[in-house]
């Protein structure tokens, strides 16, 4: 069964789309692999396992995370409500750094921002009626990473354990580092913050929301979708 997600993605004519999709070896408009930038001193075969996991589910930062429509409910139902969702929602720029998150990169404002943290809010309580709960299987595969009981609570009631006042905007750039050497890792970050530094005079605009399909287990989410924010 297709899964659904309401994600961020920068547009596709941006240089943040084009740098970014290039760093994760996939294009998830077009749907096709991408050359990713060579980093010195670390061996290809080695990034590629480390962008795996963010590359398959494409660029994006995740507002409500991947779901199976609930019975009854159509894709249809859920583009239209996202349409006039977005229609209500206002435009603004965000400014990102690179972070160590936990066990990954990821691209995070330089600054707490309200008013991502209160959209994505809205965002999971809204589109909460075309959701199907999680499994049993995937509500164990969640506490597997070790959930504080607040979080646990989070994913009982949303289906995701890092929503609400868990919830922290984040793009991922790579995967898990555990077990990487030091010296890579900060072969790594240096490369990171270069391919920032040739983007970062291009703002960064928060205009839209996205829908992304998964179209069967294990397969490379895409892009199926843009709603436009008002002008």
């Amino acid at each position: 069964m297709n899964r659904y997600a309401i994600y961020f993605a920068p547009r596709a004519h941006s240089r943040w789309w084009s740098v970014w999709s290039g760093w994760l070896g996939h294009d998830a408009i077009k749907r096709t692999p991408l050359a990713r930038p060579k980093v010195s001193g670390v061996e290809p075969g080695l990034l590629a396992e480390l962008v795996k996991e963010p590359s398959r589910y494409g660029l994006h930062a995740t507002l409500k995370a991947p779901f199976r429509l609930r019975t009854g409910t159509h894709i249809s139902d859920l583009e239209e409500f996202a349409i006039n969702f977005a229609a209500q929602q206002q435009p603004f720029t965000l400014n990102l750094k690179i972070e160590r998150l936990g066990n990954f990169f990821a691209l995070t404002p330089v600054q707490v921002d309200s008013k991502i943290n209160t959209l994505a809010g809205v965002i999971v309580k809204e589109f909460a009626r075309f959701a199907m709960p999680p499994s049993q299987s995937e509500i164990d595969r969640r506490r597997l990473s070790g959930l504080s009981a607040h979080q646990d609570e989070m994913l009982l009631r949303w289906g995701y354990p890092y929503v609400m006042d868990c919830f922290r905007f984040h793009i991922s750039l790579s995967g898990h580092l555990k077990g990487i050497d030091s010296n890579i890792e900060t072969l790594i970050k240096n490369a990171l913050n270069l391919q920032l530094n040739s983007v970062i005079s291009e703002p960064l605009v928060f205009d839209s929301i996205c829908l992304f399909e998964e179209p069967a287990a294990g397969q490379n989410f895409f892009l199926k979708k843009r709603f436009d924010f008002a002008t």
